[in-house]
């Protein structure tokens, strides 16, 4: 009786099968590709092309941080890649305890005349299997906790840029409605100097203020332009993609410092990341402890005999059993010793985390009372004055040539004040970013800005 060899046929399946695992893999590679050629290796993008008009997302004007955030979450590839890790650790789970392969084996003997056919399965000793799911388990929610904290990251990276965004707009504002002001303060200085009324210094001084104005609107514009690329490449959108800015919102922190700390041991994301390290560290502890156990091997064979003996059946069974002594003992050692090592490492790192939050929270708190003193200062005392002076100085400069000097100096504090009153606004939302940010958690409801209404300025018609 012959018995033909299975080997070809086995290597044609295995060839079938590598073929098609390699055959999907390019396909989701291609498929990638076509669709952003600038990804494959060596090639890069041109930042050169305009917006693409077919991709809504890159011609869209989004007004205002509310209508940015949605997309922020749909385009920005960091966030998908922080989305894809976690997924990645999540289907990783059940490869921790996924037994080996199981092993089919397959002999024949010419003499005398018998076909073995055998399965044996490797299994590791239960407490490692216990180990490697615990282990994976706590990387997975790792990883979860990562991409919330990703997502927070990105949010805010965006939201900082924004408010430089807003600063840069409303300075434009301000540097153009004091711009008008100083020519018409110019042109009346001049005109005055001609009929010897005024002093040539100050007509001078006053030329000077133009310059500086246009200077900081040359600043200004372009710092507008750096902003505006950082929020258009949070949102994967062509640098110079169009955007509208909104009023900043004010987010008064009125809780102390010990709630915000109390508030940070709850909800921050970074600790929660390393108390999951810490548990994944442990697991590794006991797997390396496990290093010392057996595994275990599980196996069967069918022997077939031809011709058969006599008055006997020509198929027996036989069941094996085996146990795989660990034979490297400096091996095993080593690798409890570096388990160990990696669990002192994450307790540490934990214990230097809680050593550092409380000065961490103490000094982002400051940073949000300080801006938010600076913001009612100019609000409620400077501008208020700055503003009545330089009123008094305009009447002051109509009847009396010599208060001209008054009046350059009035105009120069009112804008110094209305620039530092949007920066301390832009400052507070920031700093109010941070310590959310420190804390995981979001502190209170946004509230209107004291005050957004353009400045009112003194005209050209009263000059």
């Amino acid at each position: 009786m012959k018995h033909p060899h299975s080997t070809p046929l086995a290597l044609a399946a295995l060839v079938a099968a590598s073929t098609l695992t390699l055959s999907a893999c390019a396909h989701r590679a291609d498929s990638l590709y076509d669709t952003r050629p600038f990804l494959r290796y060596g090639e890069r993008p041109d930042f050169t092309l305009p917006a693409d008009p077919e991709d809504p997302g890159s011609t869209e004007i989004l007004e205002g941080l509310d209508a940015m955030l949605p997309v922020l979450l749909e385009r920005s590839p960091s966030v998908a890649a922080a989305r894809e890790r976690y997924r990645a650790m999540v289907e990783s789970v059940p490869m921790a305890t996924e037994l080996p392969e199981l092993m089919f084996e397959y002999s024949w003997l010419p003499m005398p005349h018998e076909t073995r056919l055998g399965l044996m399965q490797a299994v590791p000793f239960p407490t490692k299997l216990v180990a490697r799911d615990s282990a994976a388990r706590a990387e997975a929610r790792a990883a979860a906790i990562a991409y919330d904290a990703a997502v927070r990251d990105q949010i805010v990276s965006l939201s900082v840029a924004y408010a430089d965004l807003y600063y840069a707009e409303r300075a434009l504002t301000i540097i153009s409605e004091n711009k008008s002001i100083a020519e018409a303060i110019s042109q009346l200085g001049a005109t005055r100097s001609a009929e010897g009324e005024g002093v040539l210094f100050d007509v001078t001084r006053a030329r000077a203020q133009l310059a500086q104005l246009e200077y900081d609107k040359i600043t200004i514009s372009e710092r507008r332009d750096v902003a505006r690329a950082k929020v258009n490449a949070a949102l994967s959108r062509p640098v110079d993609a169009p955007l509208a800015v909104e009023a900043l919102p004010f987010t008064p922190v009125t809780i102390d410092e010990q709630e915000l700390y109390d508030l940070a041991l709850l909800h921050q994301q970074e600790l929660a990341m390393l108390d999951e390290s810490i548990s994944a560290a442990e697991s590794h502890v006991d797997l390396a402890d496990s290093g010392w156990l057996p595994n275990l091997t599980f196996g069967a064979q069918l022997m077939i005999q031809a011709p058969p003996a006599p008055a006997q059946s020509n198929e027996s069974v036989m069941v094996t059993f085996g146990l795989g002594i660990p034979v490297s003992l400096h091996a095993t050692a080593a690798a409890q010793a570096s388990a160990e090592a990696r669990l002192s490492a994450a307790v540490l790192d934990k214990q230097a985390a809680l050593d550092a939050l409380p000065a961490h929270v103490r000094e982002a708190l400051f940073q949000e009372r300080n801006a938010a003193r600076l913001e009612v200062l100019y609000d409620e005392e400077l501008l208020p004055r700055a503003k009545a002076a330089m009123q008094t100085a305009e009447q002051q400069a109509q009847a009396d040539s010599m208060a001209y000097g008054d009046l350059l100096e009035a105009r120069a504090a009112y804008y110094s004040f209305a620039l530092a009153r949007e920066r301390a606004l832009a400052d507070h939302f920031q700093s109010v970013l941070r310590l959310e940010s420190l804390i995981g958690a979001t502190l209170t409801d946004s509230l209107p800005a004291p005050s957004d209404a353009p400045l009112e300025t003194p005209t050209q018609d009263t000059l």
